[in-house]
Parts: structure tokens; C-alpha cells; sequence
């Protein structure tokens, strides 16, 4: 049986932080990657000025023999994503991908000048980056934002949004580094949460009704916080700027427009040598602590059931369960594995169900449940204010420098739209159809609640006190 402390080792998580190291991030690259450090800083103003991909273009092909710490090869994923996403989505969204007549999908350089592609200068260190850490090479959520931060002081505290500042942005704006900032607070304090629920599977493989429920009681607070400063995220995000502005800079190269990035993107390694690749962009579904609550909790998304024959499509509005579990594969290795490891340690539903019906631990399991329901509540309405709203042309266009100009105007107009009233078309950077996903999801977690007299769980407190901790 493992200790909590293994567990915490093992998995690459911390009991004060979770899944954000306990240690920042590297801020800066040795001397000898300081091209990419360079054009990264830079990315504002080329972006602006469309400058971006003939930068790119005469970057030099840098090795990666130099990177020898985890945090260096971190740090390279971060910026080689940053760099990648701005030459991809720097210009107009190409409208041609790929030549008209079918080619092998190896060793072909596009034929047009408008085909997406990488050049060698960012495909073959970000691959060789991208094969070290176990991750694709895109943006994503850790390299957008877990990998991204620093202090404004030393020793400033990251559950704090105000206390901590993006290392690299895309458009140089408050409201860009205020929302990858929320979501590093966010993880921060889910800290105490992924410490409470290996507490908790430890007392249920003892019986400890008693820990179960101290554990339990953490979590639903510990939830509650999370949705409160989820909520804060309109203070310094301007949802105008946020769908104008960065939304688009976020985008995967899995689009189902049939006239844009139909074949994803070629990463040229050079010498004619290359892959076409679609991934997912950057997104929250990429969090292991959101999913770490599910899989405890026993959220059955559809989708995760291993009874069905098919997993479903990235653009599913269907079946979520298909889609989470493909975004674990956006996740460091080392946090995979942690969510393998809780979810073959046992379900506190299927405990719950089977032995707590009528007692604390019942109602302080349902409590749980709905706090996560209310947590992806907000998130719901933060997607209508932000993507759904501005897609309607229902706020008034920002001036200037896009620094949030309609900030207090939609702070004081904006009330949530009717949550059926949703262009279907509209996806999340990570490739849904965000808001029917998003509805899914919470209504399978209100699903989750237990009604007194449930049953449906078929082990017994000797199979759950067997599970090796």
C-alpha cells in the first residue's frame, strides 16, 4: 500500500498545490535559446505588425541536446506552443489546407503557398520537446497556463490571481494574461482538494466513516472556493477582447469546416520529410483536477462507459465522456497515471450508494455533487457571456488597444441568454461543440445525485478495504 507521500511523489502533484508544481516555472531559457525566448516576447507586435511567420520562418533550427532540466524542456514546450499557435492563427485562417489532389500523407511539402504548415525552425524541436514530456505538440492547457506564470514578488501566494502575471501572451493585453492567471489560481487552491481525496480513499479502505466525512466536507468547500474565483474572471477579462482577440489564437487544427485546416497542419522536419497532424487547442478540459473530481466522485459521462462499442468524435455533443478522456492524453504522463491510479482505488459513489444512504456521509456526498454542478453552472454562463453574446454581436466593439474598453458597460448590460438560444456551429478551442458539451457534462453530474434508498454498487466494504491505497 502506498503512502499518501508516494502517492503525492509518484505522480508528479502536490498536497499544498495539486497539479501546479510547488516550485514556479522556469522564466527564461539558456543563452542559447534565446531566439525563441526573443520572438516570443516579441509576439504582440509581430502579431499586430503580421510579421509573425517571416520571423518564424528565419528562426535558425535549434537542437535540444541543451535542455537537461524538466523545468527547461517545460519551459520549450510552453514557447515552442505559443510560437506555434501564433504562426498557425497569426493571419487570416488559411482557406485552402493541403493540395486539391490526393498526395501520401509522408513526405509531402505542401504545393501552395496558402497550405498550413510548420516550418523545420518550430516542427522539429517542438516534436522532439513534445516526444520528451509524453505530449503533443500543440498549445495546451500546461503550456498555455501551468507552465506560463510567475510572481509579481517573491514568495507572492498563486492562489491569488492578482499576485502572479503570464510569462508570455499573444496579444500583450491585460485580459489575455488575467485569463490564463484564473486558471493557475484555480489549480493552486485545488491543491488542498487532491489532498482531501486521497485522504478520503485511504479512510475508505479502512472504514473510517469518520474520515470519509472530514474529507468529503473539504472537498465541497474546497469547491465552493473554486467557483468563486472562477467567477472573477470578468474582472480584468473583457469578453469582447477575449472572443475578438485571443479566443482565435487558442484554436486546435481539428476543425470540421471542410475549407479550413481540412488536413490539420504539416510539421516539415525538412528534406521534404513530414506529418499531417490535427490536434485539440488548449482547453479547461485538459485539467486533471476537474477530472480527477469526476472520476472520484463517479461522474459517469457517457462516453467513459466501457460498455459502449464506440467512443465518440471530438465534435460530439453527444457523449462528453469520448471527448475527457481524449484530453487526458493533453496531460503530463505523470497525471494520467494519478487518475488511473484514484479511479482503480475506488468510487466514493459506489461506496456511498452501498453503505451511507441516510447517514452524513450521504447528504455530505450530495453536497459535493452539487457544488460541482454549480462550479460548471458558472462556467456555463462564463461561455455565454464570452463566446455566445459576442457571437451575436450583443456587446459593443471595444476601441483602442483592446484593453477591455467594454469591461464596465457589459459588467452592468450583461444577464445570462437562454441556454438553447446557441448557434450550434460554435466550438470551444478544444475542438466541441462547447456549450452542448458543457450542459452535458453538468447535467450528468446533477445526475450523479444519490437518492436515499439507492443502491447499485456491487462491492462490499471487504473489496473496497482491499484496494491497494
Amino acid at each position: 500500500m502506498q503512502t499518501a507521500d508516494q502517492i503525492f511523489s509518484n505522480y508528479a502533484t502536490s498536497p499544498r498545490r495539486g497539479f501546479l508544481a510547488d516550485i514556479p516555472p522556469l522564466e527564461r531559457l539558456p543563452e542559447y535559446f534565446a531566439p525563441w525566448e526573443t520572438l516570443a516576447a516579441d509576439l504582440p507586435s509581430l502579431i499586430a505588425k503580421r510579421q509573425v511567420r517571416g520571423k518564424i520562418d528565419g528562426l535558425p533550427v535549434l537542437e535540444t541536446s541543451g535542455l537537461v532540466h524538466k523545468a527547461e524542456w517545460q519551459r520549450a514546450y510552453s514557447l515552442l506552443g505559443f510560437l506555434t499557435q501564433a504562426y498557425i492563427w497569426s493571419s487570416s485562417p488559411p482557406a485552402e489546407v493541403g493540395p486539391l489532389n490526393p498526395i501520401p500523407e509522408y513526405f509531402c511539402i505542401p504545393a501552395d503557398e496558402n497550405d498550413q504548415y510548420l516550418p523545420p525552425s518550430i516542427s522539429r524541436p517542438f516534436l522532439a520537446v513534445a516526444e520528451r514530456l509524453k505530449l503533443p505538440p500543440i498549445a495546451t492547457y500546461f503550456g498555455l497556463v501551468l507552465w506560463n506564470f510567475t510572481f509579481k514578488l517573491s514568495g507572492c501566494d498563486p492562489t491569488n490571481p492578482e499576485h502572479i502575471q503570464a510569462l508570455t501572451t499573444m496579444t500583450g493585453t491585460k485580459d489575455e494574461e488575467w485569463f490564463y492567471m484564473i486558471s493557475v489560481a484555480v489549480e493552486a487552491r485545488g491543491g488542498p482538494l487532491v489532498a482531501a481525496i486521497v485522504r478520503c480513499l485511504e479512510a475508505m479502505s479502512q472504514n473510517d466513516d469518520l474520515g470519509i466525512l472530514s474529507a468529503v466536507e473539504s472537498i465541497a468547500n474546497g469547491i465552493r472556493d473554486l467557483t468563486r474565483l472562477l467567477s472573477r474572471i470578468h474582472e480584468h477579462c473583457s469578453p469582447r477582447v477575449f472572443y475578438d482577440k485571443i479566443r482565435p489564437m487558442l484554436s486546435g487544427t481539428k476543425v470540421s469546416s471542410s475549407d479550413v485546416l481540412r488536413r490539420g497542419v504539416f510539421y516539415d522536419v525538412g528534406d521534404g520529410h513530414g506529418l499531417w497532424r490535427k490536434y485539440s487547442g488548449g482547453s479547461n478540459a485538459q485539467s486533471t483536477l476537474i477530472q480527477l473530481l469526476d472520476i472520484f466522485l463517479g461522474v459517469p459521462h457517457l462516453g467513459r462507459d466501457k460498455t459502449l462499442t464506440e467512443t465518440p468524435s471530438v465534435g460530439s455533443s453527444v457523449a462528453p465522456g469520448g471527448f475527457l478522456e481524449e484530453m487526458q492524453s493533453y496531460m503530463p504522463q505523470e497525471h494520467r497515471e494519478f487518475l488511473a491510479h484514484i479511479a482503480q482505488s475506488g468510487s466514493l459513489r459506489r461506496y456511498v450508494a452501498k453503505y451511507c444512504t441516510d447517514t452524513d456521509i450521504y447528504r455530505a456526498y450530495n453536497d459535493v455533487v452539487e457544488a460541482l454542478v454549480s462550479f460548471r453552472s458558472v462556467h456555463i454562463q462564463i461561455a455565454a457571456r464570452f463566446i455566445i453574446q459576442p457571437s451575436k454581436g450583443l456587446l459593443h466593439p471595444p476601441t483602442g488597444d483592446f484593453r477591455g474598453a467594454d469591461r464596465v458597460l457589459t459588467t452592468r448590460t450583461w444577464s445570462p441568454p437562454d441556454e438553447n438560444a446557441i448557434r450550434p456551429e460554435l466550438r470551444g478551442t478544444g475542438g466541441t461543440e462547447f456549450m452542448s458539451f458543457l450542459k452535458k457534462t453538468r447535467d450528468e453530474t446533477r445526475d450523479t445525485v444519490i437518492e436515499s434508498g439507492d443502491q447499485g454498487c456491487e462491492l462490499d466494504r471487504l473489496s473496497l478495504a482491499s484496494h491497494h491505497f
